[in-house]
């Protein structure tokens, strides 16, 4: 079903009540014929991207404990080819043991067809790459970098990049420090940095 909001089932799509209500109609219509349905639905607004699997979805978080298996496909700028659309595949298994990795998958158009191929795995604690993207944009700069520069360069959304930030300094991955050519600033580095190379 290609997608859920454009079958006209749900009348309040972000009342978790309702929802839960009127999705049994694809209960009752798996169980009665015995197949499966795979349903489309889409995102919340950013691409749910700050989400987990299960809250990604647009509307009711009521969806999130409905489905057997979601899959969700979140967009990244990583892998090798420049032609290509990179997504990853974020998966929740109700009755399996979760995944370490998450798979990366390539999308390649052309006139006539889409190939699809997988790429590779990525951690699913850095789905998107971003604490990799840092480390290796900090690696580069002797003298730190500030959160204005990493999020212009990496062009990724403040929120994301400041939480991302606080991760990786509380996991001891980079150290924060003051910025001596600005009183108010502070600049990221990696923590070799610090012990080597003074903060310029």
């Amino acid at each position: 079903m290609d997608s859920l909001y454009r079958t006209g089932w749900l009348t309040e799509e972000n009342n978790n009540d309702t929802t839960s209500r009127q999705l049994t109609v694809l209960q009752q219509l798996s169980a009665r014929t015995g197949c499966t349905i795979l349903v489309v639905d889409h995102t919340a607004k950013g691409g749910g991207n700050e989400r987990s699997a299960v809250d990604a979805s647009r509307g009711a978080s009521s969806k999130g404990g409905f489905f057997d298996f979601i899959f969700v496909l979140r967009a990244t700028a990583q892998g090798p080819d420049p032609e290509a659309t990179y997504v990853t595949l974020d998966p929740v298994l109700r009755d399996w043991p979760g995944i370490k990795e998450l798979p990366l998958i390539a999308f390649r158009w052309t006139p006539l067809r889409c190939c699809v191929t997988l790429e590779g795995e990525v951690s699913k604690d850095d789905p998107n790459q971003l604490r990799s993207r840092i480390l290796e944009a900090l690696s580069s700069e002797v003298g730190g970098m500030s959160a204005g520069t990493l999020m212009s360069e990496l062009d990724v959304k403040e929120s994301t990049l400041r939480r991302t930030l606080k991760e990786l300094v509380r996991a001891g991955k980079i150290i924060e420090a003051p910025d001596p050519s600005h009183k108010q600033r502070v600049v990221f580095c990696l923590p070799e940095v610090e012990s080597n190379d003074p903060i310029r």
